[in-house]
C-alpha cells in the first residue's frame, strides 16, 4: 500500500536515548506543548510508539492526546529485515509465514509503518491454517502494533474466534538475522464453541524459531 504525497512536509522527529521516564517525559511535553500547522508531522519512531502512547494514556493532563498528522514512522528501517517468507516446524507440522512492511493513513489522519503477517500451517496430510492468498484487509491478516521494550514486535492475531485462535504474536530476530523467534500469546473474552472445547492453539505458544527462505 503506497502513500504519495503532493507537498514536502514540515518533518519533526523525535528520537531519544534515555531511560524509559525520561522519554514518557519529553514526549508529554512535546505533545502538550508544541502547536502543529495543518501541513507539519509529528514523526514517532515506530521503536518509541509504545513509550509514546503509554505517555499520553497515564498523563493526569485530560487534554493530553495523540497530536494531528501522527506517523509512526520507521525511521531505521527496522521492520525491513523482517519482509520475507519464513518456514520452522511445530511438532509435525510446518508453519510458513510471509511478511511484507506496509504504510497506511487512517481516517484520523495518523500514519502507520507495520508489518503485515500471513501464514500457513501444514503437513503432507492435512492444513490446519492458511492466510496466504487472503487481502491486506482481511481480519485473519496479522497486522503490526508496535515494537516492546524487549525488542518484540507485537502483532494481532484473529483466526477463528469461536475456537479460541485469536491473541498477540511475537516475533523478534535472533542473532542470525536469518533467524526468528515467533510464538503466540492467546487472548481470552471469546466464549468457545463446544465443538472446539478440546481444540489446541494452532500457531505455537512457546518460542518457535523461523528461517528466513
Amino acid at each position: 500500500m503506497k502513500i504519495t504525497e503532493n507537498k514536502q512536509p514540515i518533518v519533526k522527529i523525535y528520537n531519544f536515548k534515555t531511560n524509559t521516564m525520561t522519554r514518557i517525559y519529553i514526549l508529554l511535553i512535546i505533545t502538550l506543548t508544541i502547536s502543529l500547522s495543518c501541513k507539519a508531522q509529528f514523526i514517532v519512531p515506530i521503536e518509541e510508539q509504545q513509550t509514546f502512547l503509554e505517555g499520553i494514556n497515564n498523563s493526569d493532563d485530560d487534554n493530553a492526546q495523540i497530536p494531528e498528522n501522527t506517523y509512526y514512522k520507521d525511521v531505521n528501517n527496522l521492520l525491513d529485515p523482517y519482509v520475507g517468507t519464513w518456514i520452522g516446524y511445530i511438532g509435525i507440522m510446518t508453519i510458513e509465514v510471509e511478511i511484507e512492511k506496509v504504510t497506511v493513513t487512517r481516517s484520523s489522519g495518523t500514519m502507520k509503518d507495520f508489518l503485515l503477517l500471513r501464514h500457513r500451517v501444514y503437513n503432507e496430510l492435512t492444513e490446519l491454517a492458511n492466510t496466504l492468498s487472503l487481502p491486506e484487509d482481511a481480519p485473519e491478516v496479522m497486522e503490526g502494533i508496535y515494537f516492546d521494550q524487549s525488542g518484540n514486535y507485537l502483532l494481532n492475531y484473529i483466526y477463528n474466534l469461536d475456537c479460541g485462535q485469536h491473541g498477540t504474536v511475537y516475533i523478534k530476530l535472533r542473532n542470525n538475522p536469518n533467524e526468528m523467534t515467533f510464538f503466540l500469546v492467546p487472548g481470552s473474552g471469546y466464549k468457545i464453541d463446544l465443538d472446539c472445547i478440546d481444540s489446541e492453539q494452532i500457531l505455537p505458544t512457546s518460542g518457535t524459531v523461523l528461517i528466513k527462505q
